[in-house]
């Protein structure tokens, strides 16, 4: 009506708004809206109408604590004609020609607009302070305990209650906003006439998060991220910039700072609030950090620091018991509940005050995310109140016992000693006041240790000098008093030596006093390496553990060297390391290479050199007269030398052949003088060359010069070649020739076993090796580091050269033994630890380049580590947590695993790394059986019965055993069908139901038998069997349930059993034979809409086996199946869409579901003739159930149930329950 006599197809409002129309004193606004009508015609030429109405308030009830409540409201007579716009719009085109607009007439409204959102923190809030688990750190680092103090939480945030009370405000806009944290809110405002505003929708989500405190103590500091909402108001024709701020919180933010680091943080912060205090002295302040000051923190590693009692304010126990320190390695744990802390951000008449943060600029204490620039709104109109929680879920302390055994064996100390630290422990809270928006009682969650005993405490900072008396033979230890506050005081000190075991040797017979600081050690050998160690005693406590271990080299000695030689027929070149030159009377320290060149001078020849060390005189005579020895005594260097005649004749005789006792050649020698042969027996006026020819396998070891009834000896050095000077008048040469391998000729050059590098030795890389070299040989030794390592200084027989990295050259004259020292300038920790649940518990041990390691030990880049988790009886392994640098990852174990092997490759970082054990979960067995027959479940050869503890990880084999008579009906384990004499692993309760049935005469088909062993698929190739849909191959008894199907047996049985209409109908399909026995199925299902043939050329391909999407398609049309509840997912649904579709359709139906532990579909596999057979049973009782929803009737429900319990509760127990909790919906509303 009202439009005109025309008939209306739509109505709709068009414009809608509030506002003070009727220009009431009060203020009371009204509801002004616009209908929208069109004629019923979808052309163009259709018409608009729009009619003015309204509703406003009628009567009111007006109270101190309402204002304004409408009792009943008033509306214009839509058929009046004065609330006609228009007669008629201007076609469609022009949908909207009226909007309704407010106007402030009584001047108590505002005009908002939406101006966009910022993202800010709120301050700094402390969650809890933790402090690190109790451990004697002289005893070892926290790595070989690895307490911890953990304070796990969970966080939940919403966004509710907000409305107006005192002013109507609009902002006249519609935002749809996606948070990060997932909620979707519809943001919506207008005019509004003494109504509330509200935004019903809130938020709640809620995570968990676990904060630990391990070596030191630490401070849990959160943020919560807020979503600002900014509008700008007009009022009395003047805009105010963000005069209206909505906030939402958002899940906090956490950071966890050691105590130091905290109050670092709190001096910086609160200069920066102090800063913008002053730059913004008319808002609101914001308010300072309190330091951390706690004098039971900072106390890591020492008990004493701790309370002795939760006497005090706001202190309280949380351990329901009082725990001991053991002594045997393991741990104990106390856990406890606990409730944190709340941010709250509100608004009120008086405007929304909130300090904000907004996260950005520089970094601070190491955090990005604590510095940025403040941002700060107010004079809103509203209240309301948004609030983010932390609730602590649980927190719990775990001490980790002294291992005694372990120190024993790493550390030495004996057992008696580490039994003597003691104490007992509870784990609680304390309260301290953080300041800023904190908690006054903010929770400090650490212990109380009472008992606490311990030995005599240990010297500290022992060091060692060299006695500036005696700097060779004795060395002066220092050290300091014991750190014995509140500890027993020491009475004595004893020293200790290290021996060549690797044990340590009392040095002092009685104790020194009490006051003894100091101790000198006489007797020492000079230039050896010492090892001590203080420990202190008391008469009322064993000996202490000890001090740290010094090591000291005592001083070299400086030893004599004199040269004994004529000056005028021998000059000396003697030099010792740094090329110093050596003269006759010097001083050179022990163990240095001295090296000597003797020279005849002219006419002069040297005949035999010595070398006298301590007393001990040797002839070290060679061809060369090119000497190096090590100084290790007071050494004499006797040098004889004859002058060679002028112009005298020298008759020189020599062998030319050598020969061994079975006359075999082993050398000849030949001689020349002045470049001319020279034959034995013969007289000359110079020197003669002899040149030596060892046979095969044979080497010259010297030349034997015989003058007179004298003979003296040149070693050849590896060298075959001599110029002889003769000096009297007769002599007679001799070569002896010896075997390659005589020790005569050969000098050992032993290369120690050197970590972190090696030696290059003639340009041959060498570690850990005896070289064989001939005597005389020239060596040049250079350090070669491995990569990442530093060469440090040579050892042994080079020692003398110190830290320079120079190559050293020398003659091989007698046996030696050299090495270098390596180091790696940088090495990463690698901290290692079983953590233990409940009563499950087990070792965690790790290797690096097959050899063990401990806890905290330090690595080198790109090393590799083995971990080996070993569970203890009656536990398992429950995963494994790695920390790389910061970054913690965890890795759970699946399985009844008791022994595992975790890796590192390539160490590039510090790691901490975790085995976590549990107790092996004890589960129950039971066993329920129906009809004839027995149930057999075995583990490990032992047969179990119902009620029987099983454990997790258990295999149990599963048969069932029919009695005579009977077959088995089903099998299931925990409601899935069970192969029988299958196994399965356990990992939660087992319930074995077994059903037996009484054997049948006979089956129809042979190869789906119902016994002795049924077959899957008989009770659907029977259901078929018994409806006439299908018969078989012939008269072969066969079904052949595995072939696959054709199209054409697929639309015949597909049809006949959704009951279509195929009497006398005919197939239209180009490659189907109207006559065909098929032809009618397919034009019904095709009449259906189940089939069109194939797009490329419209072909029905009868003749192709079908694949499993296309029967789905076929059945879910043919059946006009629709969608059910059941949710099934599948990782291989086909591109096109109407096929996934109806694969999906059969899956929530319960008719279909994932093949194999992939729950793939496979749509373009071929179907089975049994596969077949069970979807379109299936389907024949879903269509049943469909029916039975739409028709509501007593009938239909009978015959959907009996098609439900027809179907198999071996295949189809899940489908079953699902199809008739639909007919229970039905039957409920019979009221059956």
């Amino acid at each position: 009506s009202g439009a005109g006599g025309s008939s209306i197809g739509v109505t709709y409002i068009a414009s809608v708004a509030s506002g003070n129309f009727d220009d009431n004193e009060a203020g009371r606004e009204q509801v002004v809206f616009v209908i929208g009508l069109r004629e019923p015609s979808a052309t163009a030429a259709s018409d608009y109408y729009y009619r003015l109405g309204i509703i406003g308030g009628n009567e009111y009830e007006d109270t101190a604590d309402s204002y304004g409540i409408v009792k009943n409201f008033y509306a214009n007579d839509i058929d009046k004609g004065d609330y006609f716009i228009a007669n008629k719009g201007d076609k469609m085109k022009q949908k909207l020609n009226a909007l309704v607009v407010a106007i402030d007439r009584d001047n108590d409204g505002m005009m908002g607009k939406y101006k966009g959102m910022e993202y800010a923190y709120s301050d700094p809030t402390v969650l809890a302070a933790l402090q690190a688990a109790p451990w004697f750190e002289e005893l070892g680092s926290w790595g070989d305990f690895s307490g911890e103090t953990s304070y796990g939480f969970s966080q939940s945030y919403g966004f509710s209650k907000v409305k107006t009370k005192t002013q109507s405000f609009g902002i006249g806009v519609s935002v749809d906003l996606q948070f990060a944290v997932g909620l979707k809110v519809a943001f919506e405002e207008g005019y509004t006439g003494e109504w509330s505003k509200s935004f019903e929708e809130s938020l709640v989500e809620s995570y968990a998060s676990t904060f630990t405190a391990g070596p030191y103590d630490t401070v849990v500091l959160y943020r919560t991220p807020m979503v600002m909402y900014l509008y700008d108001l007009m009022v009395d024709g003047e805009w105010t910039e963000n005069a209206v701020g909505i906030t939402i919180p958002q899940q906090p933010s956490y950071i966890q700072l050691a105590v130091d680091d905290y109050n670092a943080f709190v001096e910086y912060y609160n200069a920066y609030a102090a800063a913008m205090n002053a730059e913004n002295p008319d808002k609101l302040q914001i308010e300072m950090l309190n330091k951390l000051a706690d004098d039971y923190l900072g106390n890591e590693g020492n008990p004493w620091g701790y309370r002795n009692s939760w006497a005090g304010t706001d202190a309280t126990s949380l351990s329901k018991t009082s725990y001991s320190l053991g002594h045997a390695s393991g741990q104990t744990t106390s856990t406890y509940s606990y409730e944190g802390s709340e941010t709250t951000g509100f608004e009120d008449t008086h405007g929304y005050q909130l300090s904000l943060t907004v996260q950005g600029g520089g970094s601070v204490a190491g955090n990005e995310a604590w510095a940025g620039v403040a941002t700060e709104f107010a004079a809103s109109t509203g209240y309301g109140e948004y609030t983010t929680v932390a609730n602590g879920t649980e927190t719990s302390g775990t001490v980790f016992d002294i291992n005694k055994y372990l120190l024993f064996a790493e550390q030495g100390i004996p057992l008696s000693t580490s039994e003597a630290y003691k104490f007992n422990w509870t784990f609680g809270k304390w309260a301290f006041n953080p300041g800023g928006a904190s908690n006054s009682k903010t929770p400090i969650l650490g212990y109380a240790l009472t008992g606490l005993r311990a030995p005599v405490p240990h010297p500290n900072d022992l060091s060692a000098s060299l006695n500036p008396d005696d700097a060779a033979g004795s060395v002066i230890l220092t050290w300091k008093k014991p750190d014995d506050d509140n500890r027993l005081k020491a009475s004595g000190y004893n020293i200790y030596q290290k021996n060549d075991k690797g044990g340590f040797d009392p040095v002092n017979a009685e104790p020194l006093p009490a006051d003894a600081r100091t101790f000198t050690v006489l007797g020492l050998d000079s230039n050896t390496e010492y090892t001590y160690l203080v420990k202190a005693t008391s008469d009322e406590s064993v000996e202490s553990i000890s001090s740290n271990q010094e090591s000291i080299r005592t001083a070299k000695k400086n030893y004599t060297i004199i040269f004994d030689l004529n000056e005028n027929n021998v000059t000396v070149d003697a030099k010792h390391v740094g090329n110093l030159t050596i003269k006759s009377g010097d001083l050179i320290p022990e163990d240095n290479i001295v090296y000597l060149k003797l020279a005849p001078k002219e006419k002069r020849t040297i005949t035999r050199v010595e070398l006298e060390v301590n007393g001990s005189r040797r002839d070290i005579t060679n061809v060369t007269h090119e000497y190096n020895f090590l100084m290790q005594g007071d050494t004499t260097v006797y040098v004889a030398s004859e002058v060679i005649p002028s112009l005298s004749e020298f008759e020189i005789e020599y062998a030319d052949r050598y020969e061994d006792p079975d006359e075999s050649e082993i050398g000849r020698v030949g001689a020349t003088a002045a470049g001319h042969p020279f034959a034995s027996g013969a007289t000359v006026f110079g020197p003669v060359e002899f040149t030596a020819v060892p046979a095969e396998g044979y080497v010259l070891e010297k030349w034997m010069v015989t003058t007179g009834v004298e003979i003296t000896e040149h070693m050849a050095n590896g060298k075959n070649v001599w110029l002889f000077e003769p000096y009297a008048a007769s002599h007679k040469v001799e070569a002896r020739f010896v075997k390659e391998d005589d020790p005569s000729v050969n000098r050992s050059l032993a290369v120690k076993d050197m970590e972190g590098g090696a030696l290059l030795i003639n340009g041959e890389r060498v570690n850990d090796e005896i070289l064989t070299l001939g005597v005389g040989t020239q060596v040049t030794l250079l350090p070669d580091p491995d990569p990442q390592y530093s060469f440090k200084n040579w050892t042994d027989d080079l020692s003398s050269y110190g830290s320079s990295a120079d190559a050293v050259s020398l003659t091989l004259l007698d046996d030696m033994t050299v090495g270098a020292d390596f180091f790696a300038p940088v090495r990463y920790s690698v901290t290692f630890a079983a953590v233990n649940s409940g009563a499950g518990s087990g070792e965690l041990t790790a290797s690096s380049r097959d050899e063990p390691i401990t806890s905290g030990a330090q690595l080198l880049p790109f090393s590799n580590i083995v971990f080996e988790a070993k569970a203890h009886a009656g536990s398992r392994l429950d995963k494994w947590s790695i920390t790389r640098g910061t970054t913690m990852t965890e890795i759970p174990v699946d399985g009844l695993v008791t022994e595992d092997v975790c890796q590192i490759e390539n160490l590039q970082s510090k790691y901490f790394v975790q085995a976590y054990f549990k107790e092996i979960e004890e589960y129950a067995l039971a066993i329920h059986l129906e009809g004839d027959g027995a149930v057999s479940i075995m583990r490990e050869g032992t047969e179990l019965a119902d009620g029987d503890p099983i454990f997790f990880g258990d295999v149990l084999t599963i048969t069932a055993v029919p009695a005579d008579g009977a077959l088995l009906g089903s099998l299931l384990v925990n409601g899935t069908v069970f192969e029988p004499g299958s196994s399965l692993t356990v990992d939660r309760d087992v319930r074995v139901d077994a059903g037996f049935v009484e054997k049948s005469d006979e089956d129809p088909f042979i190869d789906v038998p119902s016994q002795p062993v049924k077959h899957w698929a008989y009770d659907y190739v029977i259901n078929l069997y018994n409806q006439g849909i299908i018969k078989g191959y012939g008269s072969s008894r066969l079904f052949r349930p595995d072939n696959p199907l054709t199209r054409y047996h697929a639309a015949k049985m597909i049809a006949r059993a959704a009951g279509l209409d195929f009497e006398d109908k005919i197939a239209d399909f180009p490659d189907v034979d109207p006559a065909s026995e098929f032809s009618p199925y397919i034009a019904a299902l095709a009449e259906q809409g189940a089939i069109s043939g194939f797009r490329s050329d419209g072909s029905f391909r009868g003749g192709e086996n079908i694949k499993r999407s296309h029967v789905a398609k076929i059945l879910v049309l043919a059946f006009g199946l629709k969608e059910g509840s059941l949710e099934v997912e599948f990782p291989d649904l086909p591109d096109d869409p109407a096929l996934a579709e109806y694969i999906m359709i059969l899956a929530s139906n319960g008719i279909v579901s994932g093949i194999g532990a992939t729950g793939e579909f496979r749509p373009d596999a071929e179907v089975t003739r049994a596969q077949f057979s069970k979807m379109v049973v299936l389907c024949q009782a879903v269509a049943a159930v469909q029916n039975a929803e739409m028709d509501k009737t007593a009938e239909s429900v009978q015959l959907a149930g009996d098609l439900v319990v027809a179907l198999s509760n071996e295949q189809d127990l899940g489908t079953k329950i699902y199809l008739e909790a639909r007919l229970d919906k039905v039957r409920a509303l019979l009221g059956k």
